[in-house]
């Protein structure tokens, strides 16, 4: 694509695509598309979580909070103690030759 300016002009130059790019557009497109739409899911996901679960989700939480302002916890609370768990899942699983693979990579960090 086209190297574009940083601060364009308002639509002084605009221009229809050239038909070779259209379909690497609407690629891009849809692929924004997909990003956004997988986010609001995983953030309605994390709420969900956190307004039934929420008993359960503070009894998992053991980083630093100077004060719990409100009983019902964020949706960054939920996510490192679910992200916490996965890990504990993930490292129990039985070894195939991908998951030594990375399972190396990601204890030596």
């Amino acid at each position: 694509m086209p190297h574009e300016s940083r601060k364009p002009m308002k639509n002084k130059k605009l221009k229809t695509p050239i038909p070779e790019n259209i379909s690497i557009i609407k690629y891009c497109w849809d692929a924004c598309e997909r990003f956004v739409f997988l986010g609001a899911i995983s953030l309605g996901l994390l709420q969900i979580i956190a307004l039934k679960y929420n008993d359960s989700v503070w009894s998992e939480f053991d980083e630093f909070l100077r004060t719990r302002s409100r009983e019902i916890p964020s949706e960054r609370t939920v996510k490192s103690v679910i992200s916490r768990k996965l890990k504990i899942d993930y490292i129990s699983f039985a070894p195939s030759g991908i998951l030594r693979k990375i399972r190396k990579r990601y204890l030596q960090n």
